[in-house]
């Protein structure tokens, strides 16, 4: 049977974490599209060489990348309350960056800003998913994810609308990245959050270690 009983007897909305969570993806999935439409402005806007415009899209790839590989770790030690309020964080402040942006660094600064904010979602959202909803880890996590493609579809074509109406407005498209962001950050917002399920099966930290290895 379902563990969420307990967990509200602790304070604990899973049904509004869940809900946070798939909009966290939704605002990965986002980043994707947004920082994909907007290359070629960037190009023109700033005068930018391609490799420029390579290292803000790279950074994209690998900031989430390692992110993620640290944090994942860290998110037993850190807590996930904290771990995604550093993604809303991110992502925030890395999309008002790059609408703000005066030239190459920002841009850089604010696309791995972005990717990071990535990085820390997936490091707490799959872990809070499992401790949620222990006994339908499957079903949820499809449910979860299947938010990252439905993002790329919505974003995908409120970008391609933007490009025809508004080429000239490439800000705009960031802003498909801001709404998500603070859709999550307010359902997030004075949350309680379960300990994991390794906290909560008494293994520790060394001991998972061991395992991963």
């Amino acid at each position: 049977t379902s563990q969420i009983p307990d967990l509200g007897s602790a304070g604990i909305d899973a049904r509004r974490l869940f809900t946070g969570s798939r909009f966290a993806i939704g605002t990965s999935a986002a980043r994707f599209v947004a920082i994909t439409a907007i290359m070629a402005s960037l190009k023109d806007v700033f005068g930018l060489s391609n490799e420029q415009v390579g290292w803000i899209g790279g950074a994209g790839l690998w900031g989430f990348t390692i992110t993620m590989l640290i944090f994942g770790s860290l998110c037993e030690v850190l807590g996930m309350k904290l771990v995604l309020r550093l993604a809303v964080l991110s992502h925030l402040a890395g999309a008002l960056l790059m609408i703000l942006a005066g030239g190459f660094v920002t841009l850089f600064v604010g696309s791995l800003l972005l990717s990071m904010g990535d990085g820390l979602v997936q490091a707490a959202c799959n872990p809070l998913a499992a401790t949620l909803y222990p006994d339908r880890k499957t079903e949820m996590f499809n449910k979860l994810h299947l938010w990252f493609p439905a993002g790329i579809v919505i974003a995908g074509l409120t970008a391609y609308g933007l490009t025809q109406t508004a080429p000239e407005y490439w800000q705009a498209k960031l802003v498909l990245i801001l709404v998500p962001a603070a859709a999550y950050g307010v359902l997030f917002w004075g949350q309680q959050f379960p300990a994991t399920e390794r906290v909560q099966s008494g293994v520790s930290f060394g001991e998972m270690f061991r395992e991963t290895f």
